[in-house]
């Protein structure tokens, strides 16, 4: 079999069964909890560790939105050419 056509294969492979993917990890982020332990063991640092994800997040898409709100006219698609 060529390397094109095993890749095209195990890529429709994975492509058909990617949603059940995550349900193997389940059993890896439930064995996790059993020693769960905040970091440092300080609740307070979980929160601000958690909040700080959350606004570079958030920083991420306002950037996306700013950015998608002021493309100039007729640059988006394929169809154009330089």
């Amino acid at each position: 079999m060529r390397i094109i056509d095993k890749l095209r294969k195990d890529g429709d492979f994975l492509f058909r069964w990617r949603s059940y993917f995550p349900l193997l990890t389940l059993p890896l982020i439930m064995a996790s909890y059993i020693n769960f332990s905040y970091p440092a063991n300080s609740y307070f640092l979980n929160l601000l560790w958690g909040l700080g994800c959350f606004a570079v997040s958030f920083v991420g898409i306002a950037i996306r939105i700013i950015v998608s709100g002021t493309v100039p006219e007729g640059t988006s698609g394929r169809n154009t050419k330089a």
